[in-house]
C-alpha cells in the first residue's frame, strides 16, 4: 500500500544514513521473517493493517515492538499496542542540531531491495546512493517530453513503493524538483 508519508521515512532514514528495505504488504509472518533477518533490521514503519504480521516477525528477530512505528493519522483508539508514529518521535525544535550523515554515494548502501524469490528465498539487492541519483536524473530528463515538465506535471504513483522500480522510480517523482534546486 502506497501512504503519502512513506516519502518522507524515505527520505529520512537516507539523510540519517541508514540503509532502507522494504517488504510487500501480502508477505506472510515468515517471509518477512526471512528479510528482516537477512537484512539486519533494526526498526519498522508500517501501518495499523499490517500489524499482526510485523509485530510476530519482528518478535522472530528480536526487534523490540518500541522499534515498530506508523505511518497515517492516530486512530480513533491510539496507535496498536500504545505505539506510536514517526511524527511522535521527530521533534523539529531539535533539528538546527541534527546533521546529515557523511556518506560514500558509491559505496555506500541506500536501499537493499529483495528479488521475489522465484528460484528459492529472495536475494537482497544492494543500491547505492549513486545508483538512485543516477535513477531520479534519468526519470528527470527521460520523462521531459512534448509539453510535460516536471515542474508543473505531475505522474500518478500507481505502482506499489515497496517494490524497486516504483521506489527508484515513482516514488523520486515527488522529490526531483526539489532535489535538483
Amino acid at each position: 500500500m502506497n501512504h503519502i508519508e512513506y516519502a518522507i521515512v524515505v527520505w529520512g532514514v537516507l539523510w540519517a544514513g541508514g540503509v532502507l528495505t522494504t517488504a510487500n504488504p501480502s508477505y506472510t509472518v515468515d517471509e518477512f521473517t526471512f528479510q528482516l533477518k537477512d537484512s539486519g533490521a533494526k526498526a519498522i514503519c508500517t501501518i495499523p493493517a499490517m500489524y499482526p504480521t510485523v509485530l510476530k516477525a519482528a518478535a522472530n528477530v528480536g526487534i523490540p515492538k518500541e522499534r515498530i512505528i506508523f505511518l497515517g493519522e492516530k486512530p480513533a483508539g491510539g496507535w496498536p499496542d500504545g505505539g506510536q508514529s514517526w511524527k511522535d518521535i521527530f521533534d523539529p525544535s531539535t533539528t538546527v542540531y541534527w546533521r546529515k550523515t557523511k556518506i560514500n554515494a558509491e559505496k555506500d548502501v541506500a536501499f537493499l531491495v529483495y528479488s521475489s524469490g522465484t528460484t528459492g528465498n529472495p536475494k537482497g539487492v544492494m543500491l547505492s546512493h549513486t545508483n538512485m541519483v543516477s535513477n531520479i536524473l534519468q526519470n528527470y530528463y527521460g520523462n521531459t517530453v512534448g509539453n510535460m515538465t516536471w515542474e508543473k506535471d505531475k505522474i500518478l504513483g500507481v505502482l506499489p513503493f515497496f517494490h524497486v522500480y516504483g521506489l527508484t522510480s515513482r516514488l523520486p517523482s515527488a522529490s526531483t524538483n526539489a532535489l535538483l534546486r
